[in-house]
Parts: C-alpha cells; sequence; structure tokens
C-alpha cells in the first residue's frame, strides 16, 4: 500500500514538474518571440550592409557647394528665428538679459528668409548630403529612425528629459538645457577622466543606487540608439566613431564595464547582451537651442537623434549646416549627421509650455583621448580618481571601492 501511495505521489510530482516547465518554456518561446518582432520593428535584425545609401536608392541626394563664411547662411554667431513672434519672445532675453555666464558674448538676432538657403529639408523627408566640389558626405537625415516604435520611443524619451532635468547644462546661456554624458575629460583648471558627475544640487541626495540607475539608463539609451547607427546610418559617419574610438584605444559608454544594454517596451524589458555600447562620450538635450557656431571635436561627425517633438516646422527650433546654407526641419524620430567643424546651430523655439523637443546626441570631445592616455599610464593617482568618482555623500570604503568598479 506504501508503495502504491509512493508511486501516486511521484507521478503527481513529475506531472506537475512537467506543467511547470511547459509553462516556462512557453514563456521563455513568447518572450523570444517578442524580441524577435521588435528587432524587426526596430531594423535591427538584419546585419548593416550600406545598401541603402548605394545608386539607385529611395533617399534622395544632394550635391551642395560650401561657401564663404561672409557668404553663408544663416550669418554666423547670430541667433535665428523663424518666425516675428519667437523673435519677440526671446529678443529680450538674449540681448539686455543676465548672463549666466560672462565668458561668451552677446550675439544679434537674425529673422531667417528661407529664400537664401540653398537647401531646405521637409520634416518629412530623409536626405543624404554631399559636398560638390569634393564629394564629401556633409549632412544625413533618416526619418523613422527606430522604425516608430511608440513604446521604445516613449521609454527613450522619458529617459532623455530625466537626464536633462537631474543634471547641470553646460550652456546656461543657451534656451532649453543640454549635458553631458558619459565619460568626461573634466573642466580645463582641473583635467581629470572619469564618468561624468554633474547632478543638479535637488538630486544630489539622492540614494548612490538610485543616481547609478539613472546612469545607467543614459547608457542604455545611447546603446540602442549607437545599435540603429549600426546599422541605419551612413558608413561614413559610423567609421568615424569606430576608428577613432579604436585609434586610441577609448572605452565604451558603459557604467558596468560590460557589453549590451536592454530597452523597455511597454512592460517588456528586453536585454541584448554581448552588443556593442555606445563610443564613450555624447549629451542630451531638451529644447536647446544655439547660434551659429562651429565645434572643435575629436572625431569629424556628430549625429544626434530627435526621440520626440510636440509642434511643427513653424515652431523653430530647427538645425542648420550654415556653412552649406541648409535647413534640416527636424521632426520626431530623426535622425541626423553633420561635421562639427561646418557652421551650425539650431534655430530658437517657440517660447511655450507645450512645446518639447528632445534626444541625445553622439559625439567625442577633442580633450577626452588626451586624458584617457594619460588616465593609462597613471599620471593621475588611484586616490586622486577615487576622490572624483565618490558621491558628495558616500562615505564608507565599501561605496569607494563600489564607484571604482561600476564607473570604470
Amino acid at each position: 500500500m506504501y508503495a502504491y501511495v509512493k508511486s501516486i505521489a511521484t507521478k503527481c510530482q513529475l506531472l506537475k514538474f512537467v506543467t511547470v516547465l511547459a509553462d516556462l518554456t512557453k514563456k521563455k518561446n513568447h518572450q523570444r518571440q517578442i524580441r524577435k518582432n521588435l528587432l524587426k520593428e526596430l531594423g535591427l535584425s538584419s546585419p548593416a550592409t550600406g545598401d541603402q545609401f548605394s545608386a539607385g536608392n529611395n533617399i534622395p541626394i544632394y550635391e551642395v557647394a560650401i561657401q564663404s563664411q561672409e557668404c553663408q547662411y544663416p550669418p554666423h554667431h547670430h541667433w535665428i528665428y523663424e518666425q516675428e513672434d519667437i523673435g519677440n519672445q526671446w529678443r529680450s532675453h538674449l540681448v539686455d538679459g543676465k548672463m549666466k555666464d560672462k565668458r561668451n558674448p552677446r550675439y544679434p538676432l537674425h529673422l531667417l528668409d528661407p529664400q537664401k538657403l540653398q537647401l531646405d529639408i521637409p520634416a518629412n523627408e530623409s536626405a543624404i548630403i554631399i559636398d560638390s566640389t569634393t564629394g564629401v558626405l556633409v549632412g544625413l537625415v533618416l526619418r523613422n529612425f527606430s522604425g516608430g516604435n511608440r513604446e521604445v520611443l516613449e521609454w527613450a524619451t522619458g529617459v532623455a528629459l530625466e537626464a536633462t532635468e537631474w543634471q547641470k547644462s553646460v550652456r546656461v546661456n543657451n534656451t532649453g538645457s543640454i549635458v553631458i554624458e558619459g565619460f568626461t575629460a573634466g573642466q580645463r583648471s582641473c583635467p581629470k577622466f572619469n564618468w561624468v558627475n554633474n547632478l543638479n544640487y535637488k538630486f544630489k541626495n539622492k540614494p548612490i543606487e538610485v543616481i547609478n540607475n539613472q546612469r545607467c539608463r543614459v547608457a542604455l539609451l545611447f546603446g540602442l540608439g549607437w545599435n540603429l547607427m549600426k546599422k541605419k546610418s551612413h558608413p561614413t559617419v559610423v567609421d568615424d566613431f569606430q576608428t577613432y574610438v579604436k585609434t586610441h584605444g577609448l572605452p565604451r559608454m558603459t557604467p558596468t564595464g560590460q557589453n549590451g544594454y536592454s530597452i523597455k517596451a511597454g512592460s517588456q524589458i528586453l536585454e541584448f547582451p554581448g552588443e556593442e555600447c555606445a563610443p564613450p562620450s555624447g549629451c542630451i538635450s531638451t529644447n536647446f537651442s544655439r547660434y551659429m557656431h562651429t565645434e572643435k571635436n575629436g572625431n569629424q561627425y556628430v549625429a544626434f537623434w530627435n526621440l520626440a517633438r510636440t509642434h511643427g516646422t513653424e515652431a523653430g527650433a530647427n538645425f542648420f549646416i550654415a556653412s552649406y546654407g541648409i535647413r534640416i526641419c527636424n521632426s520626431p524620430d530623426s535622425h541626423v549627421a553633420f561635421r562639427a567643424a561646418d557652421s551650425h546651430g539650431t534655430s530658437l523655439p517657440l517660447r511655450t509650455n507645450d512645446f518639447m523637443q528632445t534626444g541625445p546626441a553622439f559625439l567625442i570631445g577633442n580633450r577626452l583621448a588626451q586624458q584617457w592616455k594619460k588616465f593609462v599610464q597613471g599620471a593621475v593617482s588611484d586616490k586622486e580618481i577615487e576622490d572624483d568618482l565618490v558621491d558628495d555623500h558616500a562615505d564608507s570604503s565599501d561605496e569607494v571601492r563600489l564607484s571604482r568598479g561600476l564607473y570604470l
């Protein structure tokens, strides 16, 4: 009798185990299918070939001549506004308002005359822009960059808005906010190589775990953007970043030191282990604009992913490559690449509470490689690194060791 009961119990346990295993397998297969469908929708399921940029593709190719600085349009070192009411909203602030950073001069405002542009790219059109003399890529515009996945864009937009709320803007005289992300070479007066520590005052007392999680979310956003770039952006742009990172042996943008990234799509968290992380540095902006200017970066190109925008072209905040007389009308889920050394800028936005435009940008500063080399050679001592990495409220030696392991 005992043996019979034991046999029945064993069969019941086995049946329960088989049922649980079947449920787990079903859930796992469902998760795999969701991941497969999302990869396909994002355009990440097939290998990058660059075929979309070959002859006969559907992306228009424009050849544009470079303009001299005297003739370039919009004019260099001018704030651009595209509607009279936008200019009126910002004029007193930019002309007479208090400047938080007095090292920079004031620049005049200029009302855009679209007739003086050489090329005007509407908000719904992609474009490949080539220098008409050299044949070099000077601009790239790709619409529907992520495939328009609403849930992924909502997650990415939330991360970007959180970043510009939590962190200090590095352009305090400009409209909106732009914050540095990833590794930094530090201030010129105090050069260091470490993960950027630029929290706004009201967030400095957050628990270290909360701060680290926010930094990780930013790195994951850049990881997704970078892998989209590798699949979809122009090979010239991708190779520019890859070559610079490889030449200088720079680390990737990962606070944990591990490859891979994950994204949130609705209630699903999907992981992509082993995938390459983004180049070491970048920035995120919200409602940012700046006068026409040039930059000297480490690598040649800058690439940004405009995640969200609540108004049309008439609300301003459009992008210009002034060296070539080009306006690129901004729109949600758009990827734009250009050369930092060309005069460029973003027009003033409509000053209203319901205007919002945000997204990450990929760029590598011209001092980062030098500071990384010094760090590798031991020019920065361990004590200096610890002091620079430890959060303001992290006092214990355990937290010091955690910070070093996490950020380097």
